[in-house]
């Protein structure tokens, strides 16, 4: 057979291998991601379970612990609460008396004598005695300085010596 061409067959031959080997790589590719995927997927699908459980034990827990602090020990501590609220609050609106006596000691001018002086809740009153009223206005106006918001004559009296008697209401 002297006409035949075998290596023409074979080439042919050779193409439809190459053809099918690279149809079988990408079949097998695919494969490769569907597997990966799956076992991706079945990965969460464990891990998902996993914290649903430890979730369900947490809900537990704090059920329990709801159930232990019920009726009159929730009220015992919130009570208390309330008290703590209310001793902070009446301790940051209260003003040291010592504050007001060193403010009303600062403002004292020459001529003017501290007759009386009472702390209250918020402020105080005090009682001055001086000759003149130019020495009252003097002693009024040491008072605004002296860091009182709120300094307000209540009541001016002039005695038969010839002393003016001054009552003050004072405020931090």
């Amino acid at each position: 057979m002297p006409g035949i061409n075998l290596s023409q067959s074979s080439s042919a031959s050779g193409a439809a291998v190459a053809k099918k080997s690279s149809a079988d790589k990408g079949f097998l590719i695919s494969i490769a991601i569907l597997i990966i995927t799956l076992l991706i997927f079945g990965g969460l699908k464990l891990t998902a379970g996993a914290y649903s459980s430890k979730k369900a034990g947490i809900e537990n827990q704090i059920k329990a612990v709801r159930d232990e602090l019920s009726g009159k020990e929730v009220e015992r501590v919130a009570d208390f609460q309330q008290r703590i609220n209310n001793i902070h609050s009446n301790f940051s609106a209260e003003s040291a008396p010592n504050d007001m006596l060193a403010g009303v000691a600062g403002a004292m001018v020459s001529g003017s004598v501290a007759t009386s002086i009472s702390s209250a809740s918020g402020g105080a009153s005090a009682v001055f005695t001086v000759d003149s009223y130019q020495t009252a206005a003097r002693q009024i106006l040491g008072l605004k300085n002296s860091g009182f918001s709120r300094v307000k004559i209540s009541k001016i009296d002039r005695s038969s010596e010839g002393k003016i008697s001054i009552s003050v209401d004072l405020a931090k």
